[in-house]
């Protein structure tokens, strides 16, 4: 198989992007569309109830009549949205369409939280940037507050870091060169990943920052969450931190993501084996990311785990797969989610009543799609999703519908309480 060399990139960032374009799903005979066949009989397939199926999950059954009527509707023509078209190009000016305007809402480093002092990357911690917006935004979503449609929740995902402009003075370029990167600037990396969760209101035609929301909140890679439903406290699941399974630190690499019609967040990771270390290396001084894993071989090198994509593992033992928190990688290993499947269904559901009185993060497991409806009952908490693909061969299910179908064949879904 093909692999990229690692010398034709200018930056660890454009490296790493480039690994995962190459497939490294050893059984080439089974494509997604034979692991959704399996799920639906042909007959469903051809008569389009898949689709259907999909949509009314998501949506609810409204959404399938919604574009008829909204083409039917004699004011349809006017709400589209009309502007001059921008001719392409590339230089450092921000372009917006004539009669527009694009205003900065949050920045990298933006306070969240009262009282903070100005942002200075120079002096950046850790525990300061828990506290302030994250790096590399990606899925977006807003859940509005009250009836005015002034007012609402923004839900960021933060999706990675560039380590090589994000720290005054670092200066790195070569793929790999993690020389110069020390415990304080991993602790400020892993605290840049995650969610950020802010109030945001409309006065006078801008929107603006709420620091002082109630709701506000962040997910980094270090948030404690409680692991829940019938997977908790597998073996599979058992750490050395944790040896009852039942416990998980964080959430990182979010990409995807969706609004559910229940008023939940889904906030998708990817690429977790990335951040996933080792110290060594082969002759010619480079890392050695192969063989390693002992009866996990097979899953390490399915899922190229580790991939030293960030030097954490080097700080922060349970990235480091030469430590005695070798276990912790289990738990995003997405090959071993199908294998609880099979059990999970014959298991009860999690109670969403018991789930809304605790006061602490709940993290929630369905191994099969007929668990999608019980999240329904949480609609009257403010929750988050938090969604792991076990099937998808590059960990890139984007679309709604695809990870609602995938979900059916091994998701991994996270409910995180925001109050």
């Amino acid at each position: 198989m093909h692999e990229h060399d690692e010398d034709d990139f200018s930056n660890n960032a454009e490296a790493c992007e480039a690994a995962d374009d190459i497939p490294n799903n050893p059984d080439i005979e089974r494509s997604i569309g034979a692991v959704i066949a399996r799920r639906y009989s042909r007959r469903d397939m051809l008569k389009g109830s898949l689709g259907v199926t999909a949509a009314t999950a998501l949506f609810g059954a409204a959404a399938l009549g919604a574009g008829r009527a909204a083409a039917q509707s004699p004011i349809a023509s006017t709400t589209e949205a009309v502007f001059t078209e921008l001719a392409a190009g590339i230089d450092d000016r921000h372009h917006i369409a004539e009669g527009y305007t694009a205003d900065v809402l949050l920045r990298w480093g933006d306070p969240l939280f009262p009282g903070m002092a100005p942002f200075d990357p120079r002096t950046l911690t850790g525990e300061e940037q828990a506290r302030r917006f994250g790096y590399n935004n990606d899925y977006v979503a807003f859940f509005p507050l009250g009836g005015t449609g002034d007012r609402g929740l923004l839900c960021v995902n933060h999706e990675y870091v560039n380590s090589e402009v994000m720290f005054p003075g670092l200066n790195i370029q070569q793929r790999g060169d993690f020389s110069r990167i020390t415990k304080a600037h991993v602790e400020v990396e892993m605290a840049a990943h995650g969610v950020s969760i802010v109030e945001i209101v409309r006065d006078g035609g801008r929107w603006y920052p709420v620091v002082e929301g109630k709701f506000n909140r962040r997910l980094t890679a270090s948030t404690p969450m409680t692991l829940d439903g019938p997977a908790a406290g597998h073996d599979r699941l058992k750490t050395a931190a944790d040896p009852t399974g039942l416990k998980a630190l964080g959430t990182f690499n979010n990409c995807a993501g969706g609004h559910t019609p229940w008023g939940t967040y889904l906030t998708t990771e990817e690429n977790f084996h990335g951040y996933f270390w080792t110290d060594a290396k082969l002759p010619d001084g480079k890392p050695n990311l192969r063989g390693h894993g002992g009866s996990e071989a097979k899953s390490y090198d399915r899922y190229r785990i580790p991939s030293n994509w960030y030097s954490w593992g080097s700080h922060e033992p349970r990235f480091n797969i030469e430590t005695k928190s070798i276990r912790a990688i289990r738990r995003r290993l997405r090959s071993s989610i199908p294998r609880l499947a099979a059990s999970a269904t014959k298991a009860p559901n999690v109670s969403s009543t018991a789930m809304a009185a605790s006061s602490s993060i709940r993290v929630t497991t369905h191994a099969s799609s007929t668990s999608i409806a019980s999240s329904a009952a949480t609609a009257t908490d403010r929750t988050i999703v938090l969604t792991t693909c076990a099937s998808c061969p590059r960990g890139r299910c984007r679309s709604p519908a695809s990870m609602m179908t995938a979900r059916s064949i091994g998701y991994r879904s996270f409910l995180v309480k925001v109050r």
